[in-house]
């Protein structure tokens, strides 16, 4: 399991855009972190956070992943782009709070050009919360 230091360490984002609290698991295709919400949290609305900012937990721990991977390879994590989503869906109106959810990606195409797509999914305990595939692009240094 990775620190909290060391997750903020591998992402390309600053408190309070960081939604995810730990990495615990690293795999060559797949990634795990884990997070606890509670009704403070800026994004929550009356009390409750909604079902959406888990597509943000979804990409976040992708870009943690990649983070992780870079830093295997000895270059300095870099950022990519979220593009888009096919089936996030919810069963929840709003994420739980004040216990453990985990968010597993696994990169299942990827393509030369620097895109990629992952299967992703977060759950409190056993309980499927959400579930989506989502698109991303990591830029090389060709691209730049």
């Amino acid at each position: 399991m990775l620190s909290k230091a060391q997750t903020a360490q591998l992402l390309p984002h600053e408190a309070p855009m960081i939604f995810i609290d730990q990495g615990v698991e690293m795999g060559a295709d797949f990634a795990v972190s884990v997070t606890t919400l509670d009704e403070t949290h800026f994004a929550a609305v009356n009390g409750e956070i909604p079902a959406y900012i888990g597509m943000e937990m979804m990409a976040q721990t992708v870009a943690l992943w990649g983070g992780y991977r870079d830093q295997l390879a000895g270059v300095k994590p870099t950022g990519g782009f979220l593009l888009g989503t096919r089936r996030y869906q919810t069963e929840v109106d709003h994420l739980p709070t004040n216990r453990p959810l985990y968010t597993r990606v696994k990169e299942d195409l990827v393509g030369h050009n620097g895109l990629s797509s992952f299967c992703c999914e977060i759950r409190a305990e056993d309980q499927l919360i959400c579930s989506a595939r989502i698109n991303v692009f990591k830029p090389t240094d060709e691209d730049e």
